[in-house]
């Protein structure tokens, strides 16, 4: 499983911040952990970014593949980006169901590869961030998309500020989110997220998720605004990778300090 996370700004420059884990986790056909490898969640188009949360399949890949404009994923004479104006087109027509065709796909044959009936839980969805239309949408596992700010009546609880989130995780980010929000004696109130706190606020309760033994570091980071995304996926992971680094090299130094006769 996975934690992702999607928050748009309430105050100053109109953004969406979405964060994910990079922990994949892998089962065998009886639902056993298997293990588990780094994966990045977050996919990053021209126009939009991505979060996918659900078991990783040949046609996830592909899926993943189309939302990157990466050629091995696409139809003949698809570009970069399709996958995404289709889905929108469908949902600023009003049509109810299955924007993306593809989700309910993906979906589909995970089901009939299942011996048993399985695990919803298991199932893709994503959390979409885009420039034009702006906003951020959730797309569920038949593939409908969902506006928390155009669609406020289909969401069940009474939030008065926009996140979303997906995963092993999501139970703990909702609770960060609401003790966090809603609390008088807060220092974040919901009208008040601009692009600095929105960042603070996914980083904190992506840190709070670590909790769940499903979502691991590093965490991945993208920021979309009307005019720009600004990608910082990689940087996050290469930061890591080097402070853990400098701080294997700190302790051999220390060590080597302290026992080394003077």
């Amino acid at each position: 499983m996975t934690t992702i996370v999607g928050l748009e700004t309430t105050l100053g420059e109109p953004a969406v911040i979405l964060g994910a884990d990079s922990q994949m986790n892998l089962s065998d056909k009886k639902n056993e952990p298997k293990g588990k490898i780094p994966e990045q969640k977050i996919r990053v188009g021209s126009f939009y970014a991505a979060a996918i949360a659900g078991v990783v399949t040949k046609e996830r890949t592909r899926l993943e593949r189309k939302l990157e404009g990466n050629k091995r994923g696409m139809d003949e004479g698809e570009k970069e980006g399709d996958i995404v104006r289709r889905a929108l087109e469908k949902y600023e027509k009003g049509e109810k169901l299955r924007h993306f065709d593809e989700i309910a796909y993906v979906n589909a044959m995970y089901t009939r590869q299942e011996e048993a009936l399985p695990d919803f839980s298991d199932l893709i969805e994503m959390i979409i961030a885009c420039q034009n239309p702006f906003g951020l949408w959730h797309v569920d596992i038949y593939g409908t998309m969902t506006s928390f700010s155009k669609d406020r009546k289909t969401f069940p609880d009474e939030r008065t500020y926009p996140y979303i989130v997906l995963g092993s995780g999501s139970e703990i980010l909702k609770t960060f989110f609401d003790s966090t929000l809603e609390e008088e004696e807060s220092n974040y109130k919901p009208g008040e997220i601009d692009i600095d706190i929105g960042i603070e606020l996914v980083n904190q309760a992506l840190l709070k998720a670590i909790r769940d033994p499903f979502t691991g570091m590093p965490f991945g980071f993208v920021a979309i605004t009307k005019d720009y995304i600004f990608n910082y996926i990689e940087e996050m992971a290469k930061n890591l990778k080097e402070g853990q680094e400098r701080s294997i090299q700190n302790m051999k130094e220390g060590i080597k300090r302290k026992l080394t006769p003077t």
